[in-house]
């Protein structure tokens, strides 16, 4: 079942191509006053019930949790666009992120004038937007802006919220990792997750967005600009 799963892989996760992603950056003008956005990127963490075997202390996260920092990359209509997974829970999700295929291909994957969507906590770039943090976030023009910015970028905390609400396994994985074909298993399993995720969004399967993981969320609100 696995394999058959992953043979849809390049049919329903792909990066878009210059003439969707000009598309895309339409809508996110129009709907939210961000031309040349195309995509909203954040980290989600995939729990591990118990402490894997292999480097275990390096899974440990800011959340006193074992876990992998799962990268996710959605577009305006939520649908899961680029992912990075397998990285420890104690790395940052820039310093995660740049080890992407986007971040690595920028010539490839972004035309003049396109960038992402992401929280302070990632490193800005000129295809990287993140909102504005404190002082300068208490300027009039400036809180416009966040407004503006967060709104699209609420996005990704509902694919995160909405993937695990489908997946629960990925709030808390209960396999064992003593070897390297453990940790094989669990990311095949993640991908697998995000490709039926992806399906079941081009079926127009209803889901309910509150279905958002309120810890992350919270978390974020906090921290979005300060």
């Amino acid at each position: 079942v696995f394999t058959a799963i992953r043979s849809l892989e390049a049919k329903y996760v792909y990066w878009p191509g210059p003439e969707e992603r000009s598309r895309i950056s339409k809508r996110m003008g129009r709907e939210h006053g961000l031309p040349g956005a195309v995509g909203i990127v954040d980290g989600t963490h995939v729990n591990f019930e118990q402490k894997p075997a292999i480097d275990g202390s390096d899974y440990f996260n800011r959340k006193s949790r074992y876990s992998i920092n799962l990268q996710l990359v959605c577009d305006d209509k939520k649908r899961i666009r680029c992912y990075l997974t397998g990285w420890p829970g104690s790395q940052f999700d820039s310093q995660v992120f740049d080890h992407s295929i986007l971040c690595r291909n920028t010539d490839l994957c972004f035309s003049l004038g396109e960038y992402l969507l992401a929280d302070a906590g990632y490193a800005l770039k000129y295809y990287i937007c993140t909102p504005y943090r404190k002082p300068a976030a208490l300027l009039p023009e400036n809180e416009v802006f966040n407004v503006l910015f967060s709104t699209a970028r609420v996005k990704i905390e509902h694919v995160n919220g909405i993937l695990k609400a489908r997946f629960t396994s990925l709030k808390g994985l209960r396999i064992q990792v003593k070897q390297l074909d453990d940790f094989v298993r669990v990311n095949e399993w993640i991908v697998v997750c995000i490709i039926l995720y992806n399906i079941l969004l081009s079926f127009k399967d209803e889901w309910s967005e509150d279905d958002i993981e309120e810890e992350e969320a919270e978390e974020e609100v906090e921290n979005e600009f300060n």
